[in-house]
């Protein structure tokens, strides 16, 4: 076990860069608004950033197509490294691009230009890790390897969090009109590590892609894409539904609400990152356990259970907010981010294990990255929902988990039990009591 808990950290490295990189823009929000859409309207300024936000995830899908293509056709890891790398290029242009101040309306074209290729390498990146995690051997406890994969994704949160944090309190105020920057260009040191820590990883999984491969050229000629939509249609709709609510989730609690308290609970900055990264600490934490107790109850189940407590709870947890201090903030945002991680570390497994080995890739990275792209529109369409009322935001929760708790009741499961069955057995690990899932051998999905 503590080995394959080293390797999947190792494996899963370039998801720190990934979202590091790609979630900075959401702790800056406020200062980027002031600089690249200069508007006497704050509220206009800030939904205008939130959309460029959004517009990285528009090309998701489009990445999603392209690396998961590659990670079906050539390999896994080829794909995943090739997306780190365009990741982390426009997020060093981000630290060295110009405002509007000195270019003017290049400026905010070039920002969302940037948000596009990041967009691009997140679609492959993180569905292609996904995939390698479900496929490892050595890792029998899928549920909890895939949420160590998600944690170290959250890491590189709590790491851009902790880097803005340091640089928004201890540089001189006459230098916080581009202490910004700084984290952006940081994303080179992360960028060397990971070319330290790749090792041989591409080599062998191309040695083994290649034994793998059918000798049926007609087979060799499909395209996975064509392959997804024809045949695995239902199976790409539920996981769409199912990313657009576990992400949108994720998007409100750890970005959305560092704006939400420092704007309309008017805490600083410095308190509101400093909650943010709590919260992410507890949900990186909390993930891997709530994919365990998948491992051991059942998906279906977990994820069902985690919805109707998340709704059950929302409006208590929720009205804290109402309280603008830090104690009931940090409670709430706190309690949020554990639920939203019960929901994760549920949902985490479907991405990969709903579809069968030779679309996997181009099932996940295509069908999740649709689901985060209209996700990426969550903090924005929160933004709105709260415009209109005080009390909007907690609509807003309700229609998600109200979505999410349909799509659980009726996502194709049978299959993906049966296996996490086999796998249990093979650990040599009974599971706990699964009368409740009706897994009969006979039931494809």
């Amino acid at each position: 076990m503590k080995n394959n808990i080293i390797r999947i950290l190792k494996i899963s490295f370039g998801n720190i860069i990934e979202w590091y990189d790609f979630c900075l823009y959401g702790y800056f929000a406020n200062t980027i608004a002031e600089q690249f859409f200069p508007d006497s309207n704050h509220f206009i300024a800030l939904l205008a950033t939130f959309a460029a936000f959004g517009v990285g995830f528009l090309a998701r899908p489009v990445g999603g197509i392209l690396f998961g293509h590659l990670g079906d056709k050539i390999g896994r890891y080829y794909a995943m490294n090739l997306a780190i790398i365009f990741m982390s290029i426009p997020t060093m242009a981000m630290a060295l691009l110009p405002t509007y101040s000195v270019i003017g309306i290049a400026a905010p074209i070039f920002l969302v230009i940037i948000r596009i290729v990041q967009g691009l390498s997140a679609g492959g990146q993180y569905s292609n890790l996904l995939t390698i995690t479900t496929e490892e051997k050595n890792f029998r406890f899928k549920g909890f390897h895939n949420g160590i994969s998600y944690s170290v994704s959250v890491i590189g949160f709590v790491f851009a969090a902790f880097v803005s944090y340091i640089v928004i309190t201890f540089l001189p105020q006459n230098m916080q009109s581009y202490a910004w920057r700084i984290p952006f260009g940081l994303s080179i040191i992360l960028l060397i590590c990971q070319f330290m820590l790749r090792g041989n990883e591409h080599k062998i999984e191309v040695k083994e892609f290649n034994l793998k491969r059918p000798d049926n050229k007609q087979v060799q000629k499909n395209i996975p894409l064509v392959q997804l939509f024809k045949e695995y249609k239902k199976s790409a709709i539920f996981i769409i539904l199912l990313s657009t609510i576990t992400s949108s989730l994720y998007y409100l609690v750890i970005t959305y609400f560092v704006t939400f308290t420092v704007d309309i609970e008017k805490l600083s900055m410095n308190d509101a990152l400093e909650i943010n990264v709590i919260s992410l600490i507890c949900l990186c934490i909390c993930v891997p356990i709530f994919g365990l107790l998948s491992d051991f109850i059942g998906r279906k189940l977990t994820l069902l259970l985690s919805l109707a407590v998340f709704l059950g709870v929302s409006l208590p947890v929720l009205s804290l907010l109402s309280h603008p201090d830090y104690s009931h903030v940090l409670i709430s945002t706190v309690l949020l981010a554990v639920l939203t991680a019960w929901v994760q570390g549920a949902s985490t497994p479907f991405y990969t294990e709903i579809f069968p080995e030779h679309v996997r890739s181009s099932g996940c990275s295509v069908s999740y990255g649709i689901g985060v792209a209209i996700a990426g529109f969550a903090p924005m369409a929160a933004t709105i929902f709260e415009e209109i009322s005080f009390s909007g935001i907690n609509y807003f929760f309700y229609i998600l988990l109200g979505i999410g708790l349909v799509t659980a009741i009726f996502i194709p499961y049978k299959r993906i039990e049966r296996k996490r069955l086999i796998n249990l057995k093979l650990a040599g690990v009974e599971p706990i009591s699964i009368s409740m899932l009706d897994i009969t051998s006979s039931n494809k999905t």
